[in-house]
């Protein structure tokens, strides 16, 4: 059977109840296996849910499980999956004698069974930190980070262990996350210790650094949970919710040097238990980071990771083995800890006879006291031992007593070595060991020494973990404060350069009685602490004899020893350069920016010849080919699709009216799709653009005033209009009055509210609508009386407690009508417009609000005071106020509470009524007139402002300001997707109209695979990374000097994880004003310094006689900081939480009334509510985190509940908050910015209570009374349908139709509903289409089946019979004319019954397009193959996502903007600046993408300004705790990139060498050389940048595509043409070069065979395709035979591997250059000897002036002698012997080991490797998509078998096809046409395009 795609599989072959029992916290971990779920059967599953489209296939992964019941107690054979793990099982057991036969079967099956759920995982690569910035807590695994350090290429474990290295590297690790603002905790389980019992070395590792991390450092580090099962560790996830927790993968053979397979199991069970557990994880060998940014493969607790039937038994059951696989482990080695705090003790005991003055030295140390412990400890094990084995030793081994002297002298050395610690700089104790040397000791003494060390190690480890659990105060009070040590408690290769020196010598006899000359300071220390030593061992040994154990005596005075040293100790290592120097260069550029540096850096002497050698390598291929690669070729804008060619008119005449009424159509399309982007506020018509002739002259003259007769002369006319308004409007309202009479006097006022609403909306005169809202008012209040009285109980209590904006729209729709109409008359008519709103306005207002209850609001309107003077207030207000109302009119509320808790999307916004004309279409706020003002005064400005706040407008103003000025000005808009491209496009056409020039055109586009106009327009709107190809071409520096203004809309995609660098690029290079929008910038004021630094320097070198031309003001270079943090709309959010049906049920049949308005599904879910007691008392609200009014009364009324319970009275700041005192006089009318002052003022009291233990208190009560119901119900909803599906797809599948119909009902609909699988959103989008078409067919049937439909048919049937018959006869008769009619009334009663049908099944609405626009859209796709979505559009939902094409994807956005789809299902495509208006943004499933910005981006689309009041967030099938991280997490920080690459600077060079504009292309390059964003913020990298570049200019020199002057040549323009792929151009230039193609591909004429271009194709993906393979679980396609794909990628063919092979051994020794000129330039400045995290010091040379040797003790002075110097290597890890000629650029580990002040990334190196490998060196296979893709042209297969998601596959395969034809292109104009490899090429492009349109079903 054909093996199942793992997604699909957890659809069905879940269990379906396992999950609730797993849960439990009753779990049983102790094995039982009496605990078993009941199984439920999976059809009657499949029941309650429908059946989801996921192409399910017949194999299931229950196959994979089946074996492993043989756990059971009766005997069965062994599964097949489990033999395949015994051999590698069977070293670890066999010596394991305790196990029966049934508990190994345990284990192996266990083994078996991680693996496979292990090989399942699917990792993502991600920017781990993006989501978790500042505000989530994620979890590192102690013992995983162990694993991975001690697996580190170049730490040295082997003599003894390197721990301060060791410490580096895990600081250095954890500094990652750090410095990116990562908030972490690290875990240590009891259980891990067992993995490193039996290597003594690794155990004391992973102790010094927990104590080292708890002393030294702030990171938590938590010990105390036994193991990841148990209560009190899920206690501790549910109370932190942990963002994921950092696990290694589990393979331990880098580590221990095999594959320890016990403890993999332990490290992949907490994987697989942590997944279960629904928490994320991330893979720690997998790291690797950017100077901003930090990646890890990740996996996603979907729960879509528990497999087979009954896995919670498996689980157990594992957990069982875990208890099992710990024994064993424990067993192979223990540590007495009694034993450690005895010596402890004693040592202190003995310690405390000493003078003070000895404990103040500096050399007594923690590190001192466990010395004396362990040397003691040591020697009296050994001595033990030895006095055991002493028979034996007489026998053949020699004496008892040299072997202890030996001991003791081993004792004495290590004594020594860390005394010598404290004091010896790090420099000196990088010592070179190579096996030649350490092989000379004898083997007898080496086994001493590795037992000798292991006791130690062990004593050390026993000692710490009992300093470890000391109490603070006893600590403090026995032991030394200090705590550095820790971090450098021995070194294991310094101890062993002690001994090798002595031991060359022969004086490692009795060495320990004469002693070894120390340092000055260190000689009275060692005396008196080796008296120490003597003491405690004496104290055991006193009784011993003489014969066996001599009595130990204090070493005599130190004698001198002189040591015949090796000619390589004397020398040591020293730095070997990579070669002479740099090639000298005659550039200007490059003397202009690295001018400090470049006289610093040696150069070459190089004769004419040498340099030919470089600068002729493309000669000979071009003299043997015939080629020309030094010819200019095309760019990428030349070869890119042409669209205006399309609307150049051809000669024939019929083909040129074709074309014309073909852009007609065109013209008509873009309109439409202009005009459904204008919402109701912004709604503009198309404006006709005529240059202004006068603009830029200076006005001599003001304009003259107006005179008095002029003034007098307009007023009259503006009187007069207003009263022939005021006249026409109020005949209007009688009629209309009129109209509805009757309709008033029958107590019908459904009619007359209606139409007075639609009369106040278009009526013209202030007057006449004063008149009609009291109308209004009145007929609102009817409709109120009726409801009451009609009403069961006196009042209504829901008014109270409702939560909900659909009770708004139901019980109190009427009272909030009133309400929101009499504040709108309050607010419109001042008391400067008296005359209209008279004192019988006021009463009449006064008593509505009275009679519903609200006599404050009463008082206020009446102007009513207590105080006896009421002369102010309106006559009649007492006796109305003192009239009683009848209670079943009253709303039991006071008029503030009511107004925040039922109007807070009504409340009036205090806008700006002074219109601006520079604005017609609304009045502009005032941080939108800034932007206005800006643009006029040729100013740039950074926008960061809410989405749907107004800021795009800005952006039209200014393109409508450049179109005025002549028709030459450019603007361009800068947009992040191609998406947000066709809309701007659209709107701009859609808002513009210009006659211009022939030539000229209004609006362009240009794409990576599409330009129209580009060049040729006015406004511009493009991508990055096509903008950037003009800046940075010669050819089109004339087209940049016209550009006038660029507006970047979504900035901060400078923060992002693709093209980042080309934002910062585009900003920095543009030589005019701009405008940067945004809405997720967090520290906008760091980015507008930078901007303002950068704008600066184009200034100064603007104003100097060769500066730039294109700017005519020097004040354009400012740049504005306009910021607004107020949304327009509130968002309330919800949790949608479905209940499980109690019997099955087709979803065919339409839900009841009462389910579609029924509102318990939908959990709101307040913004508090996600916060953590911790965090929230720690950094308080989140920056961007507001409240609804409604929801700041729920803050204020639980505050007062929590102090209610608490205190016994309140508190006089509470008290003044409660709304009826905090509204009142003039407050009474509450407006939004009052409601937003009561928000902060509330959030403020908040704050203040976290000032004192009670306050916390409170603090606490109120959080968890917020998140009681939330957690209740999701809690709920989760067990229930843990019954039927584990997997979260299946959930929202089954109820997602369900939530549509409820939308629709509750009108919250359209809506956008978000999930990042392509494959997930078509099959919602599918589903629901199926569910309505099956729901229509099933009413139609019933339709007919009654008897009025049989009775309809049956008549139709005869009456089309009649009407056929007359038709033929007057066909005969030749008397018909014109169309027959061959309708009835009764075909017209079907038709109609049939459309009613339709509507009851379907969403769609005309909406905004009249019929007749609809049937044009959908007429413009008839020629597309059959869609689903052509179905879909009929029931109104559709997808939307990048796979979609084009024409699709623009029908779905224009379709659902005019309302006639209420339903998209998308993927992240219309996030990012897409107007796609809604009422509801649905976020259906999680997944690893969904990060805070784009949360951010998506919610932003709900309740956009102009649309709708409110906007509702609705999480759908999303845990808990990232429903939590969601809210919470800010956005980050806008940071830097590495800002230089070697294509960039070739690129810069060929700009400035080839360019006519001299200086100005020189200083576009110096801008952006010289003002990176991330030298804002680090400017002491400033320097590397310069030597980075001074680098890139040699290795392009070297490559031959740069002269000594840095002018182009050879393949310099192919490299620029592909510079997207880097290094991989560079390799392919190579085996271009070295003739590696034409050696496959030389044939002239023929065609190639498929497999040839197969092999064709493996080159390439090699290069331009690389994707790493991670895991198992691909491998196993290989192992079953079943794959019809490669999925591993075959290496590169031999001729091709050693091109490769030199390519990188050159590239290495280049780029070796760049590392010693930084190095040199640092190692003179004094490298720091610091940790990174702790920032603890250690002992350093000072390199300008080291002690004379003359003046050091012998023995620090040979340790200088034999020591590596380094320069390019960090000190720390020179300390595990790395040196600089060890260094291997290639080597992922390389950027570990280089010094802390060098900041460099592994993909800096122009190197590629020929597999990319981990932090550990492993290497990983690389996936075949590519060449599989083009064997058989499936992207299903690649999904299945490749690994791939949709979305993913489809970018990779149109990337790779893009790069081919990139290629094709560039050969083509380089070489001869009948050339082999240009043919070769052309005919892949061919064909591999073929397969790629086919299958996605692209036509031209």
């Amino acid at each position: 059977m054909a093996r199942r795609d793992f997604e699909d599989i957890l659809l069905d072959a879940v269990p379906d109840n396992w999950e609730d029992a797993y849960d439990d916290e009753d779990i049983d971990v102790s094995g039982d296996q009496s605990r078993d779920g009941d199984d439920m059967d999976s059809d009657e599953s499949s029941s309650v849910c429908p059946s989801i489209s996921l192409e399910e296939e017949e194999d299931s992964l229950v196959e994979k499980f089946s074996g492993f019941d043989v756990l059971d107690d009766q005997e069965a054979e062994t599964d097949p999956s489990v033999d395949s793990t015994a051999d590698a099982l069977d070293t670890a057991l066999s010596s394991v004698f305790t196990l029966s036969e049934r508990e190994t079967r345990k284990i192996k099956s266990a083994v078996s069974l991680v693996d496979i759920i292990c090989g399942e995982f699917t990792p993502k690569l991600v920017n781990l930190i993006n989501d978790f910035v500042e505000s989530q807590l994620f979890v590192i695994d102690g013992d995983s980070l162990v694993l991975e350090i001690l697996s580190s290429p170049g730490l040295d474990f082997k003599h003894g262990g390197q721990y301060l290295h060791f410490i580096y590297l895990v600081e250095q690790f954890l500094q990652y996350f750090k410095e990116r603002d990562g908030l972490f905790h690290i875990v240590f389980f009891k259980c891990m210790e067992s993995v490193w019992l039996k290597t003594p070395a690794m155990l004391l590792a992973r102790q010094m650094v927990i104590l080292h991390l708890q002393e030294n450092t702030e990171v938590k580090v938590l010990t105390e949970f036994d193991n990841w099962f148990g209560g009190d560790w899920k206690e501790y996830l549910d109370g932190n919710h942990p963002a994921f927790m950092m696990v290694a993968d589990g393979d331990t053979k880098a580590c221990f040097g095999e594959d320890n397979v016990l403890a993999r199991f332990l490290y992949q069970s907490l994987a697989v238990h942590t997944v279960c557990q629904r928490v994320n994880i991330a893979f720690s060998s997998q790291i690797t980071h950017t100077v901003t940014k930090l990646f890890g493969y990740y996996v996603a607790s979907y729960n879509r990771h528990r497999l087979g039937p009954d896995f919670q038994k498996y689980m157990k059951r594992i957990i069982a083995v875990q208890d099992l696989v710990v024994g064993i482990l424990k067993d192979d080695g223990k540590v007495s800890l009694q034993c450690a705090q005895t010596g402890i003790k004693e040592i202190m005991d003995l310690l405390q006879a000493c003078p003070i003055e000895f404990r103040q030295h500096t050399g007594y140390s923690m590190r001192t006291i466990l010395t004396l412990m362990a040397c003691s400890d040591a020697l009296r094990e050994r001595c033990n031992s030895l006095q055991k084995s002493s028979a034996d030793y007489q026998d053949g081994h020699g004496s008892v007593d040299r072997e202890i002297n030996v001991n003791h002298d081993l004792a004495y050395v290590y004594f020594v070595h860390c005394l010598l610690l404290g004091s010896l700089p790090l420099e000196y104790r990088a010592q070179n060991l190579s096996e030649e040397i350490t092989s000379r000791m004898n083997s007898e003494h080496q086994e001493s020494l590795e037992q000798f060390l292991q006791s130690v190690q062990r004593s050390l480890y026993a000692g710490l973990v009992c300093i470890q659990n000391m109490a603070d105060d006893e600590r403090t009070e026995v032991l030394p404060t200090e705590r550095q040590s820790i971090a450098d408690i021995m070194d294991g290769r310094l101890f062993y350069r002690l001994l090798l020196q002595l031991y060359e010598t022969e004086k490692l006899t009795d060495i320990w009685r004469t002693g070894i000359a120390l340092p000055e300071e260190l000689n009275d220390l060692c005396k008196k602490l080796w008296r120490v030593i003597i003491g405690d061992v004496n104290s055991v040994h006193a009784d011993t004899s003489t014969d066996s154990t001599a009595q130990m005596q204090t070493p005599t005075e130190a004698a001198e020893y002189a040591i015949e040293r090796g000619d390589e100790h004397r020398k040591g290592s020293s730095f070997v350069p990579a070669s002479e120097g740099l090639i000298p260069v005659n550039c200007e550029l490059v003397r202009k920016y690295a001018a400090d540096i470049i006289d610093t850096v040696q150069n070459i002497n190089m004769n004419e010849d040498e340099v030919k050698k470089f600068l002729e390598q493309g000669e000979e291929f071009d003299t043997k080919y015939g080629w020309q690669s030094t010819k200019e070729i095309s760019d990428e804008f030349a070869n890119i699709n042409d669209g205006s060619l399309l609307t150049r008119l051809p000669e024939d005449e019929r083909e040129r009216k074709w074309q014309l009424k073909n852009k007609q159509k065109m013209a008509r399309y873009m309109k439409r799709f202009g005009q459904s982007l204008q919402g109701k506020m912004f709604g503009v018509k198309q404006e006709t653009i005529l240059v202004d002739r006068k603009q830029g002259k200076a006005k001599s003259t003001q304009k003259r005033s107006q005179s008095s007769k002029a003034k007098a002369i307009i007023e009259e006319n503006r009187k007069k209009d207003e009263e022939d308004n005021r006249i026409r409007a109020g005949r209007q309202w009688n009629h209309l009055q009129s109209s509805f009479m009757n309709d008033v006097k029958n107590g019908n006022y459904i009619l007359p509210i209606s139409e007075t609403e639609k009369f106040i909306s278009d009526c013209k005169s202030d007057a006449v609508v004063l008149k009609a809202k009291l109308a209004l008012i009145e007929y609102c209040w009817q409709m109120w009386k009726q409801k009451r009285i009609t009403a069961k109980k006196e009042y209504y209590e829901e008014t109270v407690i409702a939560t909900h904006t659909m009770d708004i729209e139901g019980a109190l729709l009427y009272p909030v009508k009133m309400f929101t109409i009499i504040q709108e008359i309050l607010h419109t008519y001042k008391p400067e417009s008296q005359s209209q709103l008279t004192d019988k306005h006021k009463l009449e207002l006064a008593k509505y609000v009275h009679n519903l209850g609200f006599t404050d609001m009463a008082k206020y309107i009446l102007n009513y005071t207590d105080e006896e003077d009421r002369q102010e207030s309106i006559k009649g207000s007492r006796k109305l106020l003192s009239s009683e109302t009848e209670q079943k009119f009253r709303i039991k509320t006071s008029s503030a509470r009511f107004q925040l808790h039922y109007m807070g999307h009504l409340l009036m916004r205090d806008v700006r009524h002074d219109p601006d004309p520079r604005v017609t279409s609304f009045i502009p706020d005032t941080w939108q007139r800034k932007l206005l003002d800006a643009v006029d005064k040729n100013e740039s400005a950074l926008i960061v402002a809410p989405t749907s706040s107004g800021k795009t407008f800005a952006s039209f103003y200014c393109m409508r300001k450049i179109l005025k000025e002549d028709n030459d000005g450019v603007v361009v808009y800068v947009a992040p997707t191609k998406a947000l491209v066709n809309q701007v496009a659209a709107e701009v056409t859609a808002r513009f109209k210009k006659d211009l020039p022939s030539g000229k055109a209004l609006c362009g586009v240009f794409t990576r695979d599409f330009r129209k106009d580009a060049l040729s327009c006015q406004i511009l709107v493009t991508v990055p990374q096509t903008f950037e190809i003009l800046l940075l071409s010669h050819k089109y520096q004339d087209w940049v000097a016209k550009v006038k203004y660029v507006i970047f809309d979504e900035v901060h995609c400078l923060g992002g994880e693709i093209g980042s660098e080309v934002w910062e690029h585009l900003l920095v290079m543009i030589q005019c004003p701009f405008l940067a929008l945004s809405a997720t910038v967090r520290n906008p004021e760091d980015l507008q310094r930078w901007l303002q630094e950068s704008q600066q320097y184009k200034k100064e070198k603007a104003r100097q006689p060769c500066g730039s031309k294109n700017h005519a003001h020097l004040n354009s270079y400012k740049v504005n900081l306009v910021t607004y943090h107020e949304r327009y709309s509130d968002l309330e959010k919800y949790v949608y939480l479905p209940d499980v049906p109690s019997t099955p049920h087709g979803l065919a049949e339409p839900l009841s009334s009462s389910a579609k308005t029924n509102t318990k599904e939908f959990q709101p879910l307040h913004p508090a509510a996600v916060l953590s007691f911790k965090q929230f008392c720690n950094s308080g609200f989140p920056d961007d985190m507001s409240f609804s009014p409604r929801e700041t009364l729920q803050l204020y009324d639980i505050m007062v509940a929590i102090c209610s319970e608490l205190e016994t009275k309140l508190p006089d700041k509470l008290k003044e908050l409660e709304p009826g005192t905090y509204f009142k006089g003039e407050r009474s009318i509450i407006t939004r910015q009052l409601a937003k002052a009561y928000e902060r003022d509330v959030k403020k009291e908040l704050l203040e209570w976290r000032g004192n233990k009670k306050g916390k208190e409170k603090v606490a009560g109120v959080i968890s009374r917020l998140q009681t119901k939330p957690v209740q119900e999701i809690k709920r909803c989760e067990s229930e349908w843990s019954n039927h599906t584990s997997e979260y797809r299946r959930m929202i599948a089954c109820n997602f139709i369900q939530l549509i119909e409820q939308l629709d009902a509750q009108n919250k609909l359209p809506a956008l509903v978000f999930s990042f699988d392509r494959k997930f959103c078509e099959t919602l989008c599918h589903n629901v289409t199926h569910i309505l078409e099956e729901r229509e067919m099933i009413l139609k049937e019933e339709f007919y089946k009654s008897d009025a439909g049989k009775k309809a048919k049956k008549g139709l049937a005869k009456h089309t019979k009649v009407l056929k018959r007359e038709r033929d006869k007057k066909e005969r008769e030749d008397e018909s004319e014109g169309r027959w009619d061959d309708t009835s009334p009764i075909s017209h009663d079907l038709e109609k019954y049939e459309e009613e049908i339709q509507r009851k099944c379907s969403f769609a609405s005309i909406g905004h397009h009249n019929q007749k626009d609809l049937e044009t859209i959908l007429h413009q796709l008839r020629y597309t193959k059959d869609h689903l979505l052509k179905r879909s559009f009929k029931r109104g939902i559709a997808y939307h996502h990048a796979g979609l094409g084009n024409k699709w994807r623009m029908a779905v956005e224009n379709l659902f903007r005019t309302r006639y789809l209420k339903v998209v299902v998308a993927t992240g495509t219309l996030a990012l600046g897409i107007h796609m208006p809604c009422k509801t943004v649905i976020f259906a499933g999680d997944s690893v993408y969904l990060d805070a910005t784009q949360y951010r981006q998506m919610s932003g689309r709900a309740g956009r300004r102009g649309f709708d009041l409110v906007g509702n967030v609705l999480f759908f099938g999303i845990p808990r705790p990232k429903i939590q991280r969601l809210i919470m997490s800010s956005v980050p920080h806008l940071k830097g990139n590495f800002p230089i690459s070697l294509s960039l600077v070739l690129r810069l060079l060929l700009l400035t060498s080839q360019s006519d504009l001299g200086s100005d292309a020189e200083h576009k390059a110096l801008c952006l050389l010289k003002h990176p964003f991330l030298r804002y913020d680090k400017p002491q990298m400033d320097s590397q940048f310069k030597h980075y570049f001074l680098f890139s200019v040699e290795y392009l020199i070297r490559m031959g595509l740069l002269d000594t002057n840095c002018m182009p040549q050879g393949f310099a323009a192919l490299a620029a043409r592909l510079h997207y792929h880097q290094p991989a151009v560079y390799v392919f230039l190579s085996f271009l070069k070295g003739h590696a193609f034409h050696s496959f591909f030389n044939r002239r004429n023929e065609a190639y065979s498929d497999e040839e271009m197969r092999k064709l194709v493996l080159v390439l993906a090699n290069l331009f395709g690389r994707k790493p393979i991670l895991g198992s679980r691909r491998m196993a396609y290989l192992k079953e035979g079943r794959s019809s794909s490669m999925v591993v990628l075959e290496k590169l063919p031999v001729e091709f591997e050693n091109i490769l092979m030199e390519h990188n051994q050159k590239a290495e020794k280049t780029f070796r250059l760049y590392i010693e000129n930084v190095t040199n330039e640092m190692y003179h400045r004094a490298l720091q000897a610091k940790l990174p995290l702790s920032n603890l010091d250690f002992p350093s040379t000072n390199h300008a002036d080291e002690t004379n040797d003359a003046c050091l003790p012998r023995i620090v002075s040979d340790l200088k002698q034999t020591r590596n110097e380094v320069k390019a290597v960090s000190i720390f890890s020179a300390l595990s012997g790395l040196h600089d000629p060890l260094l291997n650029a290639s080597d992922v580990a390389y950027v570990q080991r280089l010094p802390q002040e060098i900041y460099m990334e592994i993909g800096h190196v122009p190197i590629l490797p020929h597999r990319p490998v981990d932090r550990r060196n492993r290497t990983m296979d690389l996936n075949a998509y590519a060449l599989d893709f083009f064997k058989h042209g499936s992207s299903k297969i690649i999904m299945k078998e490749n690994g791939l998601e949709s979305g993913e596959v489809f970018d990779s395969l149109k990337d790779f096809l893009l790069t081919i034809k990139a290629i094709s292109v560039a050969l083509c104009e380089l070489g001869p046409e009948d050339d082999g490899v240009i043919r070769a090429f052309k005919q892949l492009a061919t064909q591999y395009q073929e397969k790629f349109n086919e299958e996605y079903q692209i036509y031209n």
